[in-house]
């Protein structure tokens, strides 16, 4: 008999450890992947029961004094690795990639649909929480505006809270949780008053003046007008309308005796005329301190009449030797096609004492060529055995210049072309094989020859007058000096006339246009004087 009740018993406990062995739990009831649960069980892998899916290595088992394994759901990167029962009802795991990241072991969810019945997509990360759909929309935080807080669940507006005075406290309405129904009011005191659920806005006015230059000084004092422009109607922060001054007796001395258009590669057109306009100066008394000087250039056709004008501000330069130069931004004209004069007129009778005939009002001729004009050459370009004649514009002096084809000596043609797309002349030497003469390359030696009475003699030119046509570059009494020679502050120019050399400042293609017998970057230019102003800083300084 006891043999039969010990048969039993462990007939009982066998039964009840197969039955323990093959029971599987899956509290999520399936692959749900977007709440976080686990599952119980006999692990399909066989050995020990342990507990999976907790930190900090959840692949790992960790033993466990159950006599079933646990497996928790968690993330690796953005798959869920979710514990399930497989079909041999084991304990067990399926790998899901989560569409929108994986977070504290569940999918993140976007919409409640993604989440089981009576689960709601919030909570840290967007996952699945038990509960209702709650909603709490809040327009924002500003006091000076009525705004409203609503709470919905489902979709479906349950309740509306306004923002309100008390006073001239303002209780503003706020959501403590986006997802929840509660609702708070921040108390905030407004300086100006509340109204109807906003602090009262007072608009106030910033005042912004501007000035006009200071006048001249007269009975030691000087004024001015300054503008609000934004209108106030207040003077809080208006600048001094007067100040104290000193007028000085002494005025320093200058005399206007030029002016330079800037140079270019290409002749000026008609149009819009938009270069640096330069007036040069001769300090002949007390120097003058750097500054801004304003003036206005004129500009009148051949008959006198107005074409055009604009106002240069423009910075006078220090000198040297009592020269300067008014370095002038650009000033735009519109300029038509023809003969013009340009007139300028620098602080005439103001600060200065103009010693000039004309009292400091210069000018200066220039032509301005139409959109289409280009160089014209009668021989078509480089042909040394026919002599031609150009016609073109010469930077040197602003104007349109003609040259014919010239014979430099018996043996050497300057043959003159258009540049620049015809927008210049200039010219080239040839050495001719067979002697130049009369502007032209000689095909063959011309043999001497008696001439019959039935041929009428070559016309006999005068040494004068040869000399006068085969000279290239400047006669000087019966002497033919060649371009570029300097006498007397005048340089041979290649208009075959003697021009006076340029000033400091003023524009130039060859140093022997300039005073300086120096021109860098088309300026002319003075490294001695430099140098020699240099020393004497260096001397004032150390003395």
């Amino acid at each position: 008999m006891k043999n039969k009740a010990l048969v039993l018993s462990l007939l009982i406990i066998f039964n009840i450890s197969i039955v323990i062995a093959t029971d599987c739990q899956d509290f999520d009831n399936g692959k749900t992947y977007f709440l976080k649960s686990h599952a119980i069980g006999d692990w399909y892998g066989g050995g020990d029961p342990k507990i999976y899916g907790q930190d900090p290595n959840p692949s790992f088992g960790k033993p466990t004094s159950d006599s079933y394994s646990t497996y928790y759901d968690w993330c690796t990167g953005l798959q869920l690795m979710e514990a399930i029962c497989d079909a041999n009802g084991k304990l067990s795991v399926a790998s899901f990639s989560c569409p929108n990241g994986c977070y504290q072991g569940a999918c993140k969810c976007q919409t409640n649909s993604d989440c089981p019945q009576g689960y709601v997509c919030r909570g840290d990360g967007f996952t699945c929480v038990e509960g209702e759909d709650v909603d709490c929309y809040d327009d924002g935080n500003d006091y000076f505006t009525k705004q409203k807080v609503q709470i919905r669940k489902n979709g479906i507006i349950v309740s509306t809270n306004y923002d309100r005075c008390e006073g001239n406290i303002l209780n503003e309405a706020y959501c403590q949780d986006p997802h929840s129904d509660d609702v708070s009011f921040l108390t905030y005191t407004c300086p100006d008053g509340c109204s109807e659920g906003a602090c009262l806005k007072i608009i106030q006015c910033t005042e912004s003046w501007s000035c006009s230059s200071w006048s001249s000084c007269i009975n030691g004092q000087q004024t001015r007008t300054c503008t609000d422009t934004n209108n106030c109607g207040t003077t809080l922060s208006r600048p001094p309308l007067s100040q104290s001054c000193t007028v000085s007796n002494e005025k320093p001395d200058f005399s206007v005796n030029g002016l330079e258009i800037s140079s270019a590669s290409d002749a000026p057109k008609e149009g819009n005329y938009d270069r640096n306009i330069f007036v040069k100066i001769f300090n002949s008394g007390k120097e003058i301190v750097p500054g801004y000087l304003s003036y206005e250039i004129k500009v009148k056709d051949e008959n006198g009449n107005d074409i055009d004008s604009c106002i240069m501000n423009s910075y006078l330069n220090w000198f040297s030797n009592k020269e300067a130069i008014v370095k002038g931004g650009s000033c735009s004209l519109n300029l038509p096609a023809g003969k013009l004069t340009f007139v300028t007129e620098v602080d005439v009778k103001k600060e200065y004492n103009e010693l000039n005939e004309n009292n400091n009002i210069y000018t200066q001729k220039i032509e301005i060529l139409s959109e289409d004009y280009k160089c014209k050459d009668s021989d078509g370009g480089k042909n040394f055995n026919v002599k031609g004649e150009i016609e073109g514009y010469l930077m040197e002096e602003l104007s349109i210049k003609t040259f014919k084809d010239t014979c430099e000596n018996v043996n050497k043609l300057k043959e003159y072309d258009c540049q620049n797309d015809g927008a210049k002349i200039g010219y080239v030497y040839e050495n001719c094989q067979y002697g130049c003469k009369d502007g032209v390359c000689l095909t063959e030696s011309i043999p001497t020859t008696t001439p019959t009475q039935s041929e009428e003699p070559e016309s006999v030119i005068t040494e004068d007058e040869y000399l006068k046509q085969s000279c290239d570059g400047c006669l000087m009494e019966d002497n033919c000096v060649s371009y570029g020679t300097r006498l007397d502050e005048k340089y041979c120019s290649l208009s075959k006339d003697f021009l006076n050399q340029r000033d400091l400042g003023s524009s130039c293609n060859e140093n022997y246009e300039c005073k300086s017998n120096e021109c860098l970057d088309r300026e002319c230019v003075s490294t001695y004087g430099l140098l020699k102003r240099i020393w004497v800083w260096i001397k004032n300084l150390f003395n």
